[in-house]
């Protein structure tokens, strides 16, 4: 898009374009391979199993906004307080950061390694090592990248990243398909994202974000998630890489709901670029 005018035909094609098959087809395929995951470290981890966890999109998402850009981005909640509290209590930090060194190297000489290597019985079964005074996040994402594993087409890639999983498998998701897993801690209201040693859990509440969502849905009608996406591609164009969704949600979200009224989702565009050339950004507040 770089040297070509925003015009009425971008801003339409862009809202034309309909993705809600491919999402729909990419997350029944994963909710299967993840739902089997979790299963299988059911049998032998106690902090996790099918009743206490929960698959959250977190990212376009969750607003219909998905480009052909966007990654598909969640968030597997685990409502476990013993793990969390274990996280929070691991003191061998360095051993952490230096085994989650190694798989990324071993992730990245070998294409086809997929994770890493767990002993197996005769029946083939994997065998997991579960201390309950040890078992934190970092061996949760450990865990869960095994099992993954297990389920995806030969030819797909799981990487283990600190603590979160990428998954790329052109056989199982389709070609130029990102999946980004975050495992944390869920207690029925927020997500507890861990952040690090340094930092610890970071709180991310997206009830509330998805009520404002919502009511601003009721408000304006499908324009809304049109205009997300028309700033998300935008974005993308100018920057190569993807908007921080709460951002550009709550900028769209602050806007009076009349601009969103019209036939045209270029007027509508038109609208609100005018509106926010004329607004102070830094006075916007975050839908969380």
């Amino acid at each position: 898009m770089k040297g070509k005018v925003i015009d009425k035909q971008i801003i339409e094609s862009i809202v034309r374009k309909d993705n809600v098959a491919f999402v729909d087809q990419v997350f029944e395929k994963l909710d299967l391979i993840v739902s089997n995951a979790v299963d299988e470290l059911s049998h032998q981890i106690a902090y996790i199993n099918l009743q206490n966890t929960v698959f959250q999109p977190v990212n376009e998402l969750l607003t219909d906004s998905f480009t052909d850009n966007s990654k598909f981005v969640y968030f597997l909640g685990v409502d476990s307080a013993q793990l969390e509290l274990n996280t929070i209590n691991s003191t061998n930090i360095w051993k952490n950061i230096k085994n989650r060194v190694i798989m990324a190297w071993q992730n990245r000489k070998k294409k086809k390694k997929k994770r890493k290597k767990k002993q197996q019985d005769e029946t083939g079964e994997i065998k997991y090592d579960f201390d309950p005074a040890k078992y934190n996040i970092y061996k949760l994402c450990e865990d869960l990248q095994t099992a993954i594993a297990r389920y995806c087409a030969k030819t797909s890639i799981v990487y283990l990243e600190g603590t979160r999983l990428r998954i790329i498998g052109k056989e199982d998701f389709g070609p130029n398909t990102q999946i980004l897993i975050y495992p944390v801690i869920y207690n029925g209201e927020v997500y507890k994202y861990y952040t690090g040693k340094k930092k610890g859990f970071l709180d991310v509440d997206i009830d509330a974000r998805v009520e404002k969502l919502n009511q601003k849905y009721d408000k304006v009608g499908d324009r809304f998630s049109d205009m997300i996406k028309v700033f998300n591609v935008l974005y993308y164009f100018a920057n190569k890489q993807m908007p921080n969704q709460i951002f550009i949600e709550s900028l769209l979200y602050s806007c009076p709901d009349e601009l969103f009224d019209g036939d045209s989702a270029y007027g509508v565009f038109v609208k609100i670029i005018n509106y926010l050339t004329m607004s102070s950004i830094k006075n916007i507040p975050s839908l969380t």
